[in-house]
């Protein structure tokens, strides 16, 4: 026996607002593959999951008329923001639902996290900038070896020292 979580509900409801066909043309797989997500019989992989998620929040999605599947060149950063927002909404819902279950507040809550991180990545959030890494002790370490190796040299450690400074100067200018 399966139950449906959050997941299969939202699947759900718009499988009953648009239909099998229009909701599996929309996701890109069969109408029987839709029909097994929204009765929780099977449940996709979690980045199937933000895909889907991210396409079902579409404001066309919600509406009474069948939504119009999503660009190619849709940018995933704004998929994933959109994911990260509807599950945001349906955990703050599930939070005051006498009837969520915990499992229930705990898988959108898994999903939540996965779809933040994802998020987190494709926005650069989790990049390290340059003043970053020149921070770091063993690039400190690293700098000091270079600039001690180029001692006998006086031209190459100052041109070394310039290039090192101007990167940590840029990197403060952003």
């Amino acid at each position: 026996m399966t139950t449906a979580g959050p997941f299969s509900s939202l699947v759900g409801d718009s499988l009953r607002r648009h239909g099998p066909a229009a909701l599996a043309k929309l996701l890109g797989t069969t109408a029987r593959t839709v029909e097994r997500w929204a009765d929780g019989t099977r449940t996709p992989n979690e980045a199937t999951q933000t895909r889907v998620l991210g396409i079902l929040a579409a404001p066309e999605a919600k509406g009474g008329s069948p939504p119009k599947p999503a660009a190619a060149d849709d940018d995933p950063r704004k998929v994933a923001a959109e994911t990260v927002r509807v599950l945001q909404l349906e955990l703050a819902r599930l939070a005051t639902d006498p009837h969520a279950t915990s499992r229930e507040r705990a898988s959108v809550a898994s999903s939540l996290t996965s779809a933040t991180k994802l998020h987190a990545r494709l926005s650069g959030a989790l990049e390290i900038t340059p003043g970053q890494l020149l921070r770091l002790p063993v690039l400190q370490q690293i700098k000091n070896a270079i600039i001690e190796a180029a001692r006998p040299w006086p031209d190459a450690l100052l041109a070394i020292a310039d290039a090192l400074d101007g990167w940590a100067d840029e990197e403060e200018r952003r």
